[in-house]
């Protein structure tokens, strides 16, 4: 488990540079395209596409990230209120029902990239797996993460 543990942590810190990369890419992206059109008439549309598909990434990685650290949502008042082996077991079902979530949702992603793969986007010419990829990602690194996290669970420890 402490290689699990270790990928996931190397896994954590990669998506994380790798998000604060693309939000640089994005935030210098829109602001030389809106100077370029308003000081200078050109126009590219190619920006468009490219943060649709940067902003698709920045979404999914950054929700496999908070999986990673397990910060997903719950109300924490009346979680609080519960007892440590009623907490224990709560915790186990919603990483389960996680886990069965992921894997379907990277098993749609995979199918998505198939089907992406012969359509490309209008003016960057790139196919539109490069859309679909980050969702299957997603799942797959999430699954990674959720296995780190039952079995901190199961063990007593406290998960990320």
């Amino acid at each position: 488990m402490l290689l699990l543990a270790t990928l996931n942590k190397v896994l954590a810190r990669g998506i994380t540079k790798l998000l604060a990369g693309m939000l640089i890419v994005m935030l210098f992206s829109i602001v030389a395209e809106i100077l370029l059109r308003e000081m200078a008439s050109i126009n590219f549309d190619w920006v468009i596409e490219l943060n649709r598909i940067l902003f698709v990434w920045i979404a999914y990685l950054g929700a496999a990230c908070g999986f990673a650290h397990c910060t997903h949502i719950r109300v924490e008042f009346l979680y609080e209120k519960l007892s440590q082996p009623f907490r224990k077991g709560l915790d186990l079902v919603i990483h389960f029902l996680n886990l069965s979530f992921f894997i379907v949702l990277s098993n749609f992603g995979y199918d998505m990239i198939h089907f992406g793969r012969s359509n490309v986007f209008a003016t960057m010419k790139i196919s539109y797996m490069w859309l679909y990829l980050p969702i299957c990602l997603f799942g797959i690194f999430s699954i990674l993460f959720t296995f780190e996290n039952i079995w901190k669970t199961l063990h007593g420890k406290e998960a990320a």
